[in-house]
């Protein structure tokens, strides 16, 4: 059985890990647009149609192109937007995963073994939040992502 405190620790881990997985859910689809974009601006910038246009236009404009070509590839390269894309998703599947078990354990918080669950929880929570230390802090982001969890969240609150 947990204290009146853990209980709310409960809580506000079980909502946070809620908003953390939408955010990061969120950030992996934007890097996945980011990289399809500069790979179809690479894609069409370099393309035989374009190069083909380029040889009657002023010299002025096919520099301006190659620059262009040149940019977008050098951050495909850099960016790592797929690989971005691909870590995020993976700690949105973890914050969902440890936002399910913190869910389990408040339904089960009267349980001899809820106080050890919640000490293991929080150690991943700790470790899952390190990982996630390189992404961006979007606060108005957050804010709209933690306003929607607090309304889909709202009927356990009222049961409380």
């Amino acid at each position: 059985m947990i204290s009146e405190m853990e209980r709310r620790i409960v809580w506000e881990g079980w909502f946070s890990s809620e908003v953390c997985m939408m955010y990061f859910a969120e950030l992996s689809g934007s890097y996945r647009r980011w990289q399809t974009m500069a790979t179809w601006g690479t894609l069409v910038a370099s393309s035989g149609a374009l190069a083909t246009v380029l040889a009657k236009a002023p010299d002025q404009l096919a520099a301006a192109f190659a620059v262009i070509v040149t940019g977008l590839s050098c951050y495909l390269v850099l960016a790592r937007n797929d690989h971005k894309a691909i870590d995020a998703a993976d700690l949105s599947f973890r914050w969902g995963r440890l936002a399910a078990e913190y869910r389990a354990l408040w339904m089960d918080q009267y349980d001899e073994a809820a106080r050890s669950r919640l000490d293991d929880l929080e150690v991943r929570r700790a470790e899952i939040s390190r990982a996630g230390t390189a992404y961006p802090n979007n606060q108005r982001r957050i804010r709209h992502l933690y306003d929607q969890v607090k309304t889909s969240l709202a009927y356990v609150t009222a049961a409380a």
